[in-house]
């Protein structure tokens, strides 16, 4: 079994501490856990580790003493759980930060590098931003054409994590440039990066709106009733015009400007039975 600092979800981690140790003892089971760790039902830990309970500080620190934790292994699956189980975007970023300053994280390099690279919304401007325009080391003139204007000091951050994930790099010239013609979040991103990206995208949203005039920004809204059916045709819809909207950009030779596309799809009433 892999060491807890390389997990990110501690009911993972407990769902394959059992699986170890049933397979090394048929008489380790949910009641044996059950009675060392406190809790009456044997099917409490089931619920655990399939997301229907949460624990307590309280089980935390008996769990860690369950499992034999060392003192940094036991603050890290404190911090682990604190994470899966925070309420808000908040919070799950706190303890996120708290995880990886575990100099034994092995998940670091991944999700703390998408995570820095989806927390700031200028990051992946930059990124469209170095497709035209030539750029050679003036972190003062790329702030500026920022919208709105970063500092000389966040567009050389920009770059410079840019260039660490292997999103641009130099050309024979001397301009960076590109790598490739898009980036997608994909399946293996963590929500915790993409929702802070979404958060800022829909603070600029808003700012939008005095930022720019009506001809250079377009902002609408439907509210309307749906079913479960009609709501998943509506997802692969915009899934689609997602695709067609990169295919269209992806073919444009003559691009002078970096836009931000928003899609929010959300219920804003509870879900009746008919």
């Amino acid at each position: 079994m892999d060491s807890i600092f390389s997990y990110t979800d501690f009911r993972k981690f407990l769902a394959d501490y059992y699986q170890e140790k049933k397979a090394l003892r048929k008489s380790f089971s949910y009641r044996y856990i059950a009675g060392k760790v406190g809790f009456k039902s044997a099917g409490h830990f089931t619920q655990i580790i399939t997301g229907k309970a949460n624990i307590s500080i309280v089980l935390i620190e008996r769990f860690a003493e369950f499992l034999k934790l060392k003192k940094r292994e036991s603050d890290y699956f404190q911090c682990l759980v604190l994470f899966n189980q925070a309420k808000n975007h908040e919070d799950k970023k706190r303890y996120f930060g708290r995880m990886t300053s575990f100099h034994e994280v092995t998940v670091r390099i991944v999700d703390a590098a998408q995570y820095e690279f989806y927390d700031k919304w200028y990051y992946t401007a930059v990124h469209e931003l170095l497709d035209f325009y030539r750029f050679k080391g003036d972190y003062k003139e790329l702030g500026r054409q920022i919208e709105p204007t970063i500092s000389p000091a966040e567009a050389q951050k920009a770059v410079e994590l840019l260039t660490g994930l292997g999103f641009i790099r130099k050309d024979a010239h001397g301009y960076f440039r590109k790598t490739s013609a898009a980036i997608s979040t994909g399946i293996s991103a963590p929500s915790l990066a993409v929702n802070s990206f979404v958060l800022n995208s829909l603070k600029l949203s808003a700012e939008a709106i005095d930022r720019f005039p009506r001809e250079e920004r377009n902002l609408s809204w439907l509210t309307m009733s749906l079913s479960k059916e009609s709501y998943d045709e509506i997802i692969e819809e915009l899934r689609a015009f997602r695709r067609r909207a990169l295919d269209i950009a992806s073919h444009d030779p003559n691009a002078d400007r970096v836009y931000q596309f928003n899609f929010q799809v959300f219920p804003v009433s509870k879900k009746q039975d008919r």
